[in-house]
C-alpha cells in the first residue's frame, strides 16, 4: 500500500483478526522440515499485517492444499516487515528467494507456488526480477524458474502503471495470474477506493487463484502418489468435430466452478484500445488443444466489469477465451453496448496478446441488464456471431426478428428492473421461431442474480456456448429436451431439437 495509509493499515488489521482463525501459521525453514513436500506455497502478506501468511495467504494456502488431494503441501510465510513505507519489499524478496533457493537445493522434487497480496505482491515481483520503484531485493535464479509452477498475486501495485508480471517477466507469463479489482486504489490505474483492495479474501479471488495454482501444479508433472482409480474413459481426446475442446461433459463437469482447462488472465487498459473501455481477458493457458472460440461479456447500467467477472475464469476453464469489458461510460445504452461488444471482439481477434489462440470464426456475446440488451443489439449488426446469452436483459427495443444468432435468454422471475413480461419474454418471442433459441427463467431471482456466481447460469451458458460456438453436440443433452420447471428454474421454453 502507498505511504501514509493509516486507515487501510487499520482495516487490514481488522480483516486479519476476523479471517485468520483455526489455522496455525508456522514460518518454516529447511532445517525445520522433516521431509520434502511435493509443493511448497510461499506467500508474502500485505502492508500492516501481523507476521504470518495474512488475510489472503491463509485461505490461499488452505484452498491450494484442498485442491491438491494426493500431494504433500507445505507453506512458508515470507519473513519481512511489511511496513507502510514499502521499503521492506526489497528485503522481503531476498527472504523469499533465499527460502526458494535453499528448499530447491535440499528437495529436488519440490515445486513452488508463489503468492503475495498488496506490498507482498511487490515482494513477489522483485523476486521474479521485475524492476519496481523500491530498492534492494534478490531475484530467483533463472535455473530455478522451471521449478515455479504458479505465481498468484492480489492487488499488485505493479498494475497501477499498466504493467503486469506476464509482460515484465515473460519467463513466468504462463504461470502467473494477477487479480486486480475494479476501483482498487493500489492496482487499478483508475482506482480510488480501498474497499475493493480489501475484498480479495472474500470475493472469490483467493479461491479462484488457488484453483489456478493447483491446476498449474498438476500440469507441471510434480511427483505425487499414483491415483488409486483409473482415468475416466471420458477423458480421451475427442474425435470427429475439430472444435471439440475438453473431455466428454457430464452434469457435474458443467456445474463445477472450474473446468478442465487451467486459465490465465490479462488486463487491457482503456487507454490502449478504442471503441470500448478496456477489460480483462481470461484464457486457457495451454495451446495444445488448438484455438478456441471467444466470448465478450458486457456489464449493466452503472456497473463495471467486476460485476460479471466471475464468468471469466469459469467459462475460460471450459475452453473459451473470455473478455469481460468495461464500457466507455457506465450509462451507455444497449445499442452503444452492442457496438462496444463488437469492437471488443475485433480487438480480441486482431490486436490482443491472445489473438493467435482464437478462432475468429467462432465468436459470441453475453451481457447483463443493458449489457444483455447490448448482446441482442450486436446480433442484429453481426449475423456471423455463433451465439448470444443475454442475462436479465434490458432494452427499449422489443423486436429482434432480424437476428440470426442462436440465443439463450436468461430472465429472473422477480426482476423489477427489467420485468420478464416486458423484456426477456418479449425478446424471446420476437426472435424467429426457426432460430435455435431458449428462454430460461430463474426461480425467485432478482435482476442482479447474474452479478454473483450462479450455477444454473453457468451450466446453461456453458452448454449453449459449447453447442453453438464449438458445434459440440455432446452438450445437446443438457439443453434438449427442455428441462422442466423445478428447483432453480421457474420456466423454460425452447425450439428444441437443435
Amino acid at each position: 500500500m502507498p505511504v501514509g495509509s493509516s486507515r487501510p493499515r487499520f482495516a487490514v488489521a481488522v480483516l486479519t483478526a476476523s479471517l485468520v482463525t483455526g489455522l496455525t501459521v508456522a514460518v518454516s525453514s529447511v532445517a525445520e522440515a522433516a521431509t520434502c513436500s511435493d509443493v511448497d506455497v510461499v506467500f508474502a502478506r500485505g502492508t500492516g499485517e501481523s507476521a504470518g501468511l495474512g488475510v489472503a495467504g491463509t485461505p490461499f494456502v488452505q484452498s491450494v492444499t484442498s485442491n491438491l488431494s494426493g500431494y504433500s503441501v507445505s507453506s512458508y510465510a515470507v519473513d519481512y516487515d511489511a511496513n507502510s513505507s514499502q521499503s521492506s519489499a526489497g528485503p522481503g524478496s531476498t527472504n523469499l528467494t533465499n527460502h526458494v533457493t535453499s528448499v530447491a537445493a535440499a528437495c529436488p522434487g519440490t515445486r513452488f507456488v508463489l503468492g503475495g497480496y498488496s506490498q507482498g505482491a511487490t515482494v513477489v515481483d522483485k523476486s521474479l526480477g521485475i524492476t519496481t520503484g523500491y530498492a534492494g531485493g534478490t531475484t530467483i535464479p533463472t535455473t530455478l524458474s522451471s521449478r515455479v509452477a504458479a505465481v498468484v498475486v492480489f492487488g499488485n501495485p505493479l498494475n497501477k502503471s499498466g504493467r503486469s508480471i506476464a509482460g515484465s517477466a515473460p519467463t513466468y507469463a504462463s504461470a502467473s495470474r494477477e487479480f486486480c479489482n475494479s476501483g482498487d486504489i493500489v492496482c487499478d490505474p483508475r482506482g480510488s477506493s480501498w474497499v475493493p483492495h480489501l475484498a480479495y479474501p472474500r470475493d472469490g479471488s483467493v479461491t479462484t487463484g488457488a484453483t489456478f495454482a493447483a491446476n498449474r501444479v498438476k500440469e507441471s508433472g510434480t511427483p505425487h502418489p499414483t491415483p488409486t482409480t483409473s482415468p475416466s474413459p471420458t477423458s480421451t481426446p475427442p474425435t470427429g468435430n475439430p472444435y471439440e475442446r475438453g473431455p466428454a461433459p457430464t452434469l457435474s463437469s458443467i456445474r463445477a466452478t472450474t473446468g478442465s482447462f487451467a486459465t490465465s488472465e490479462s488486463r487491457v487498459s482503456s487507454t490502449s484500445v478504442s471503441g470500448f473501455g478496456g477489460g480483462t481477458i481470461y484464457y486457457p493457458t495451454s495451446t495444445t488443444a488448438g484455438t478456441f472460440g471467444a466470448v465478450v461479456i458486457a456489464p449493466g447500467y452503472t456497473a463495471r466489469q467486476s460485476s460479471i467477472s466471475w464468468l471469466g475464469p469459469r467459462l475460460a476453464s471450459q475452453g473459451f477465451v473470455v473478455f469481460t469489458i468495461d464500457t466507455n461510460t457506465t450509462s451507455d445504452q444497449p445499442a452503444s453496448r452492442g457496438d462496444q461488444l463488437r469492437a471488443a471482439l475485433r480487438y480480441l481477434t486482431t490486436s490482443s496478446s491472445v489473438r493467435t489462440r482464437i478462432d475468429a470464426g467462432r465468436l459470441a456475446v453475453m451481457g447483463h441488464s443493458m449489457g444483455g440488451g447490448g448482446s441482442l443489439e450486436a446480433t442484429l449488426d453481426d449475423t456471423t456471431l455463433k451465439a448470444a446469452v443475454p442475462l436479465t436483459p434490458w432494452d427499449t427495443r422489443k423486436d429482434f426478428s432480424d437476428s440470426r444468432t442462436p440465443t439463450l435468454i436468461i430472465g429472473a422471475e422477480d426482476d423489477t428492473v427489467a420485468p420478464v413480461s416486458s423484456h426477456s419474454e418479449r425478446f424471446y418471442s420476437s426472435l424467429p421461431s426457426s432460430l435455435p433459441k431458449a428462454y430460461l427463467e430463474l426461480d425467485g431471482a432478482s435482476h442482479f442474480a447474474p452479478n454473483s456466481a450462479n450455477t444454473t447460469i453457468a451450466q446453461y451458458s456453458i452448454s449453449w456456448l459449447k453447442r453453438f460456438v464449438d458445434n459440440d453436440s455432446r452438450y445437446s443433452q443438457f439443453i434438449c429436451p427442455a428441462p422442466s420447471a423445478s428447483g432453480s428454474i421457474s420456466e423454460y421454453r425452447s425450439t428444441c431439437p437443435y
